[in-house]
């Protein structure tokens, strides 16, 4: 679990470094942070759940009839006058009698103390590597796969 914690805070510090990159498009963030797989939302939420939970989230909120999650990371001293914190929201939904889609939003929320006035500033970031998403998705696919067999 540690050196999946370590790989996916490796990935998210990479990926929020400063890109030239043109911005995507509404259409091309969805198809990056969206997954379908082939089991009722139930399964597939509680599959969700773990897995934030084994990537080293600590859930906030989390509704199976809304399928809403919220959970976020340990915080971490960016720099001086600067800590930041990964977060995630998830959203799991039916799409059918046997199938579900969720949406992951993966950010960074840093908060920033003025040196002069004290006053802390937030700076979110949101984290659009699809390899994050990736890893996430593939551990719960993996999740999905040991539920179903085991029902």
């Amino acid at each position: 679990m540690r050196l999946t914690l370590l790989a996916l805070t490796s990935v998210v510090a990479i990926g929020c470094g400063g890109s030239s990159a043109p911005p995507q498009t509404a259409l091309q963030i969805q198809s990056i942070q969206q997954r379908d797989f082939e089991a009722p939302k139930d399964l597939t939420f509680a599959a969700t759940l773990t897995v934030l939970q084994d990537l080293g989230y600590i859930v906030g909120g989390a509704d199976t009839q809304t399928g809403f999650i919220t959970a976020q990371g340990a915080a971490q001293k960016a720099s001086f006058r600067t800590d930041s914190q990964s977060k995630v929201t998830a959203f799991v939904e039916s799409t059918g009698e046997e199938r579900s889609r969720v949406r992951l939003n993966f950010l960074v929320a840093n908060e920033k103390q003025s040196m002069y006035t004290g006053r802390v500033r937030n700076a979110d970031e949101s984290i659009l590597d699809p390899a994050i998403y990736e890893h996430a998705f593939d551990k719960i696919g993996e999740a999905v796969f040991v539920r179903m067999a085991s029902r």
